[in-house]
Formats: C-alpha cells, structure tokens, sequence
C-alpha cells in the first residue's frame, strides 16, 4: 500500500516534534500554548508505534495480537487508539493525522459497515465492537471529516448498535434476565460471561445517539441497559462501585459477582449517564452521573493526585496490555462527561489537571527523554519493559490525559443534521446552555476559542508554532537552505 504523501512544509513540523530535547522534562501544562505543544510531541511518538500504513501491513491494527504472537496490541486497542487522534485532531485543530485515522478507520470498519471484519469475526467479542461503535459515534459528535463515498460516522455507530441491540433483545428472558455477554460466537470462552463493559458500552452509545439524534429509541435502551446492570447488582446500589460481571451458568447471583472494578468501566458508564443527563435533564441522571463520577474519584485518583489502575497497578507487571490504557481513556471520558454535565466541572478539571501533571511528570524515559511509562503515581519513569510491552498504551494514556485539559475550549459533541460528513451541526441548538453544555467550560453559552487578538485560537497557534519550528529547525542547523 502507498505511503500517504507528506509535505514539505508539514515535514518540517513533524521533524521539530521529534527532535529529543535537552532537558529531562519536556512535557509543560502551564497555559494553552504549552498543552498543545506537550500533546504534540505525545501525539507524533505515539503514532511511531503505528505500522498499519506500511507495506503488507493492514491498515487500523496496532501490532499483534499477542496471542498470534504479532505484537503486543488486540484489535479493540486499535479503536482508542484511533479516538485518541480524533481527540487530538477536535482539541488542538492539528490535521496530520486525520488521512491515517480515516483509513485506519474505513479498513476496519467490515463490509456491512458495522465493525464486524471478516478477520474479526472468530475472535469477535461486543465490548470491542462497541468500542469501535464509539469511535464513529465521536466521529460523528467531532464532526470528523468523511471521505466521498465511504459511509457516515453516524450510520456506522447506528449500524453497530442494532447489532448490539438485538444480541441484547436475544438474551432478555435468559441467562441473568438479559444484558451483554463478552464473546459473540458461543465456542469462544468470553461466551458465558455477562459482561459489565459490554453492557456499559452499550448504555454509552445508546445514550449518546439518544442525545445526537433525539430517537427515543436509543434512550429507552440506554435506561434498560442501566436497569439490568443495577438489578443484578453489577451496579452496586450501596457504594456505586461498577463490577466486573458474572457467570451467565450461575445466573448472575450476588455471591457469583465478580467484583474487580476498572476505571474504564466505571467511566464509560458515568460518560454515558452525563450524555442522559444532557439529554433528558432528569434528577435520576443527574444522580447517577454525581455518584459514579465521586466514586472514580475515591477510587481511581492517589493522594498525589494521579489516576490509578486499582485492581494490578500496585505491582510492577500486573496489568495486562489493554488496562495500561485505561487511565487515559478514563481521563478523555471525564472530560467529554463535564462537557454535556456542566455541574461535574467544579471537581473534574482540577483533578484532571492534577492527574494528568503526574501523567507527564513522569516521561522522562528512552533517547528522547520523554517516553512515558504506566506508574504515575510513582513520580518517575519505569520502563514499559516491566509490564512486556513496548510501551504504546503508556504512550497513548499520557496524551489523553494532557488532551482532556483542552476541553473547556471544546465544542460540545454535536448533534445531527443532514451533514454528510458524519450527521452533525451546530453543538447544541437548545436554550439552556447552562444545562446542555456549551463545551468551553463556562456557563454563558457562548464558545471562547480566540485568541487575546480576535484571531482563531486554533489558527493562531498554528501559526505562531510554525514560525518558532522553522526557527528552531534553523538554529539546529539541520537543514541547508536555512
């Protein structure tokens, strides 16, 4: 496959945030300008570990999987991996990545256009498609550019979810009452076991098309995804802790749970509770998305303020390749949740803030200096050797959590519209600002994305940031025609 072409000028670029620095920390999170530049540097090594484009590669896979023996990536990895870029891309107006997210995007995304690839299929579990479901319904929230010809962001996700909700119609009546099971096909041993995270996931899109779409449809799902979760006790009613699932053969029972919690269960759910939130305005959601989020909280953030993997990041080489991402999804979740629940503001930034400080406090590692590791919390880079992986979740969890601090100057996730490229206008269209999100992180309903000059914030930035490439370049002297 051919290499996308690279320009000059945007070589130049790519070359300055690759160049190591000299100093043992080069991450800064002190006002805008700093942000971006720190998620630019993060984005341009993450995507290092990407082969995808490259010769008898296949476009949208990370490398792997491990039980292959091929790397050290599952194919659910791969779908962050390409949200975080659509993140990267909505936050700071970069476009470098945009042509290989797409056709990373479209490789994967199967013949019925619901991310189930033929590749897939044996392996095909519903918290992983889900997961691919969700990055066309951010696709779409983002207004991420689409292709002439290829399907809309919005139509995938739609598409993904009727897969999802016929499998959940299927198991109403059955094993546990209802709710998601982990694999698809039942010779695979995910089969038997009611999933939380599948479960969850399902509730995160179904609420997010609810409130992009405003299909009741999608709500009344979201509120039986939500009840079955609650009734067998995945949802604790006492503590708000969010459970790992159960065994279908032991029908779900409170003495079968099992009740590792992960912060990515637990966030995604509280992101889709916000969305419901936003959309219908209830008390009910309201509450829930308050209690789930005090509850990560509690749970997930160390007294220094850094995210933690609760269940294996006290011990060196105990989370497994999926879970060293997880904080950085947590982080990117959070932040998109106080967009459309404006009253989770107050706590959430400062400790997103706090968090994704000892996030980058830490990359301090490899010939550039600023390679990041898992353990945030420990105040110093520890080699992604220890957990046997080379170190591409760490990479990518440390650029989410310097991304959700550009959220306040984010538009809120859109809403439809006949827009062909991914079904989305203008990010709110209700009256209520203050209630519905207008994503800039006050509550006067009107975006605040210039600059102190009345220019573009994103345009400007740009700008000024080529100039200060061009000029560093030069001064390197790396190239001849300075």
């Amino acid at each position: 496959m051919a290499r996308l072409f690279i320009s000059p000028l945007r070589a130049i670029v790519l070359l300055s945030v690759g160049l190591p620095s000299a100093t043992a920390q080069v991450y800064k999170l002190g006002d805008r300008n700093d942000i971006v530049a720190s998620a630019r540097m993060l984005a341009f090594d993450l995507m290092t570990f990407y082969d995808g484009n490259e010769t008898g590669r296949v476009p949208g896979l990370l490398p792997g999987p491990p039980s292959e023996g091929l790397g050290d990536y599952y194919w659910g990895q791969a779908a962050h991996f390409w949200a975080t870029f659509i993140d990267y891309w909505s936050a700071t107006g970069d476009e470098t990545y945009n042509d290989l997210t797409t056709q990373g995007l479209l490789h994967q995304v199967g013949d019925s256009n619901d991310f189930s690839p033929f590749n897939q299929t044996r392996t095909l579990s519903n918290d992983d498609q889900c997961g691919w479901g969700t990055v066309a319904m951010l696709a779409a929230e983002s207004r991420f550019p689409s292709p002439d010809g290829a399907p809309g962001w919005l139509s995938i996700a739609q598409n993904v979810f009727e897969q999802l909700a016929w499998r959940f119609d299927q198991e109403e009546g059955g094993a546990c009452g209802g709710g998601l099971r982990w694999s698809v096909l039942s010779q695979n041993q995910g089969y038997g076991f009611k999933q939380t995270q599948a479960t969850g996931c399902f509730l995160n899109l179904a609420a997010r098309l609810a409130r992009h779409t405003g299909n009741e449809t999608y709500t009344n799902y979201a509120d039986k995804s939500w009840d079955w979760m609650y009734n067998v006790g995945f949802i604790d009613d006492d503590t708000w802790r969010v459970y790992d699932g159960s065994h279908a053969e032991l029908n779900c029972t409170a003495d079968s749970l099992i009740k590792t919690t992960f912060s990515v269960v637990i966030s995604s759910i509280a992101q889709g509770s916000a969305f419901m939130y936003n959309q219908t305005q209830s008390d009910v959601w309201r509450n829930r998305t308050s209690n789930l989020t005090q509850r990560f909280l509690t749970d997930f953030v160390e007294d220094n303020g850094a995210f933690f993997e609760l269940p294996c990041e006290r011990v060196t080489g105990q989370c497994k390749s999926d879970m060293l991402g997880f904080k950085g999804l947590a982080h990117r979740w959070l932040a998109s949740s106080s967009q459309v629940a404006p009253f989770l503001r107050e706590k959430l930034l400062p400790a997103l803030r706090a968090s994704a400080q000892t996030a980058v406090d830490q990359c301090t590692g490899g010939a550039s200096s600023r390679q990041c590791g898992f353990y945030w919390s420990k105040g110093r880079f520890i080699d992604p050797e220890v957990d046997a992986t080379t170190g591409l979740s760490e990479q990518m969890s440390v650029l989410g959590a310097v991304l959700s601090l550009l959220i306040p100057e984010v538009d809120a996730p859109a809403l439809q519209s006949a827009d062909p490229v991914g079904g989305s206008d203008n990010a709110n269209g209700d009256e209520d600002e203050d209630e519905r999100g207008n994503g800039n992180g006050s509550d006067d309903g009107n975006a605040n994305n210039s600059t102190p000059d009345g220019g573009s914030g994103a345009g400007s930035l740009q700008g000024a940031s080529l100039l200060a490439t061009i000029a560093g370049v030069c001064a390197l002297g790396v190239m001849s025609w300075c």
